[in-house]
């Protein structure tokens, strides 16, 4: 997502100073929530859009300008293996989930409006290293966009985020106007799907990542009108979904793009978010903040 500038208000801008450093760092809010900065992300996934935890590794995925490629990181942000595509196209990759048997790349992202060729990539996940990887291509479209014109970031069929829960794969969409988010059901069983909002969430911001623990709770992040960055427990079951809490991340001028869960351990729910690199600018003064690696401990309950 390359045109997050057009929405940052004036008091970021005239804040420049105050965009990050990457130097590490943890913050504890009370005893809930444990935040560290993990480090730099290496410059070839300095725009990470996606990121899913599998065999106890990272793997990651630039958006939008990037070849079709998964990077395999260690915790760290050390690039451990690359992986082209050779049958999938990346055209705006946004977010990356898996299931037990599958991987599903999201090429969902929709800035000005007008695409018509929104898919959602299956490949096995035995194949998740297999440059030759066969996919089965879900392709999307929205049941009430009737409008294709450019709208850049005025409208709501934007979307950054997706996530396999309880055997079902939901995106979440990303509106520019009304800093909400739809939840849309995607088929799996077809190749063609034309998605129907089935509930409607007041966010106060921007979604750009999804996750789940398998407890029931589904993580999202993003950022505000002003890139203060947050995540979001909700809660899924039968009545649909419920706002559990925010979390307000302890960042400047970091545009948050990507969370996996990673694992559990008697106390907390570990989750790994990703930034890309953002640059601000306003006249001649120019402020920038790289993509990073970023760990979160979520107190069980």
């Amino acid at each position: 997502m390359k045109k997050l500038f057009l929405i940052i208000t004036l008091t970021l801008i005239c804040n420049c100073s105050k965009v990050h450093t990457s130097s590490s760092y943890s913050h504890e809010n009370g005893t809930r929530y444990i935040f560290t900065t993990i480090g730099i992300l290496p410059s070839s996934i300095n725009e990470s859009s996606g990121i899913i935890a599998h065999n106890k590794q990272l793997y990651t995925h630039n958006d939008s300008g990037d070849t079709p490629s998964l990077f395999k990181i260690d915790t760290t942000g050390r690039i451990l293996n690359k992986t082209t595509y050779q049958n999938i196209n990346n055209y705006d990759w946004e977010d990356i989930s898996n299931s037990e048997n599958h991987v599903y790349i999201a090429d969902i992202g929709n800035n000005a409006g007008n695409r018509k060729d929104l898919t959602i990539y299956q490949i096995n996940i035995s194949d998740i290293e297999n440059s030759e990887a066969v996919s089965d291509n879900l392709h999307i479209e929205y049941i009430d966009q009737n409008d294709f014109s450019i709208r850049n970031q005025q409208h709501p069929f934007d979307a950054e985020a997706i996530v396999y829960v309880q055997d079902k794969l939901l995106l979440f969409s990303k509106d520019w106007k009304n800093f909400t988010t739809n939840v849309y059901n995607v088929p799996l069983e077809v190749t063609s799907s034309s998605l129907k909002a089935t509930h409607t969430l007041a966010i106060n911001g921007l979604i750009t990542g999804a996750t789940t623990n398998n407890q029931g709770t589904i993580t999202l992040c993003g950022y505000n009108s002003n890139l203060e960055a947050f995540v979001t427990f909700i809660k899924i079951d039968q009545k649909g979904y419920t706002i559990l809490d925010r979390y307000n991340l302890p960042l400047e001028g970091a545009q948050v793009e990507a969370i996996t869960y990673y694992d559990s351990n008697e106390k907390y729910d570990i989750y790994y978010l990703t930034s890309e690199a953002v640059s601000i600018k306003l006249g001649d003064e120019e402020a920038n903040s790289p993509g990073e690696l970023y760990k979160l401990k979520v107190k069980i309950d």
